[in-house]
């Protein structure tokens, strides 16, 4: 009897310190899912053509507004989530610090409405050479978030794969999340390159900056959704014991 009190007790105290840690993954899920559904359902939307932001010019605009706002508060909570764990897992802060910063950004990137690009919604130039204020300021925001995220997934890269840099068991998983998190760092950082290079009409890449926004778009979310999950996962293995 007493030690299912204490079980139960652990599970609490659990639930109080570290459920935070899974709204990473909560962010990734809600974001992603929206603009697949949305994209389904907009007349005249071409994926592979059209950025994700392009879908406030579609009759359910509000949703997508709201999809960054809601997204870069979690990305926000996660970041205060992960600083918690600075100090006993011996996390990056600079890399804490991005995430925050980038789900600031997301916030931004949802109050300042993206300009009319790549001829969406039909009718409106192909590329647009004097932007809005507000068009200019969420390309800015825009920026800032998937390189941050980028940059912020290399950092951690280095701290995973520095040895007793984590306090990790299991040495596998260290270098496994420091590959991955390699990978799609890089991934974000060179597909939104490609996307900006698209918008802009260079190198024949016209056609096409939506499906590399979109690859930018995932990798760094998978990353932050992984990145969440293991924590989560770690923290309930280590502390619900």
């Amino acid at each position: 009897m007493i030690k299912n009190n204490d079980r139960s007790k652990n599970l609490n105290n659990y639930k109080n310190k570290n459920l935070l840690l899974i709204s990473g993954l909560v962010s990734s899920i809600i974001f992603t899912s929206l603009w697949i559904i949305q994209g389904m359902f907009a007349s005249g939307y071409n994926p592979l053509k059209h950025p994700v932001s392009s879908l406030v010019f579609t009759p359910f605009a509000w949703i997508q507004s709201v999809n960054f706002l809601i997204t870069g508060a979690f990305l926000i909570i996660f970041a205060f989530s992960l600083a918690k764990l600075k100090e006993s897992e011996n996390l990056p802060i600079y890399g804490i610090l991005l995430i925050a910063i980038c789900g600031i950004a997301w916030i931004f990137v949802g109050i300042f409405p993206t300009d009319p690009l790549n001829n969406f919604p039909i009718g409106t130039p192909i590329l647009n050479i004097f932007p809005t204020f507000h068009g200019f300021l969420h390309s800015i925001f825009a920026n800032i978030f998937f390189y941050g995220i980028a940059l912020s997934s290399i950092i951690f890269a280095v701290k995973f794969s520095k040895n007793n840099s984590l306090k990790i068991k299991n040495s596998k998983n260290r270098s496994w999340l420091s590959i991955l998190s390699y990978i799609l760092g890089i991934l974000v950082a060179l597909f939104f390159t490609l996307t900006n290079l698209g918008f802009a009409q260079l190198f024949g890449l016209g056609n096409f900056p939506g499906l590399f926004q979109r690859i930018a778009l995932i990798s760094g979310f998978l990353w932050i959704g992984i990145i969440s999950l293991y924590f989560f996962l770690y923290k309930l293995n280590n502390d619900f014991v």
